[in-house]
């Protein structure tokens, strides 16, 4: 059995933010800072998460058209935004074997 290392604790102790609704624009223009958004509008939802020692580390964001952002800070100072968008239906039998 493996022992478990006390330093490597993971994102557990990070703590997860509800944004409201006025801080969405906010949310956007953060985004949109890091990248092209490809999400129409602005989000109708996000969350961010922060760690232990109380420093943002991840922003996602949903918005009303399938597409959703995550950007992910890192403590060097750099991040980075993925995208993805939420397809809508089956798509089973789109796909060939």
């Amino acid at each position: 059995m493996k022992a478990s290392s006390p330093r490597k604790r993971g994102n557990r102790a990070w703590r997860r933010v509800e944004m409201p609704d006025e801080n969405l624009p906010a949310v956007l223009k953060l985004l949109r800072e890091a990248g092209p958004v490809f999400g129409k509008g602005d989000p109708v939802q996000a969350h961010s998460y922060f760690d232990a020692e109380n420093r943002p580390r991840r922003l996602h964001a949903t918005f009303a058209d399938g597409w959703r952002a995550t950007l992910v800070l890192h403590l060097n100072g750099t991040g980075s935004l993925s995208q993805a968008l939420k397809l809508q239906g089956a798509i089973k039998g789109a796909l060939p074997a």
